[in-house]
């Protein structure tokens, strides 16, 4: 998580820092479970319900509030897997261009990048903007890089 603050990338802190809790949560689940199984359960209950209660609540709020951020993020990993996978297929049947292939659709942070190969001046970059405008949000920035490092932003 350091190493991503450090670099300036609190997504990626964020998504660490998620991980990590989801870690924890799951290990003190599982103790949960390995020492009620145990029988030790029964000791907390002779402390009084006050005790167990409390524990279940903890670990209730734990797990929702992990929950949320999970979901999200697993919402947005399913928006940008859709947005690529359409903007292969539009890259692909926009590139008629002899010579020119998509080599590569990936997501960079908040970017899709597109990567193509070719020699010779590849189709209209203009086709290509307005097929993937029409299925990617505007809010989305979609790159084109070309093997000879060129970049163009749709």
């Amino acid at each position: 998580m350091g190493i991503a603050l450090g670099a300036g990338r609190s997504d990626l802190a964020w998504g660490a820092l998620i991980l990590f809790l989801t870690n924890a949560a799951a290990i003190i689940v599982a103790g949960v479970v390995v020492f009620s199984a145990a029988g030790y359960g029964a000791a907390a209950a002779e402390r009084g319900p006050h005790v167990r209660r409390r524990a279940r609540m903890v670990i209730a709020v734990l797990v929702v509030a992990l929950l949320i951020p999970l979901g999200l993020t697993s919402v947005r990993t399913y928006r940008y897997q859709r947005w690529m996978n359409v903007t292969e297929t539009v890259a692909r049947a926009s590139l008629p261009a002899p010579g020119w292939r998509v080599t590569d659709v990936h997501q960079a942070g908040d970017e899709i990048v597109v990567v193509v190969v070719g020699s010779g001046d590849p189709a209209s970059i203009a086709d290509l903007r307005a097929r993937v405008s029409r299925s990617v949000p505007a809010s989305v920035k979609i790159t084109l890089v070309e093997n000879n490092g060129t970049t163009i932003e749709l």
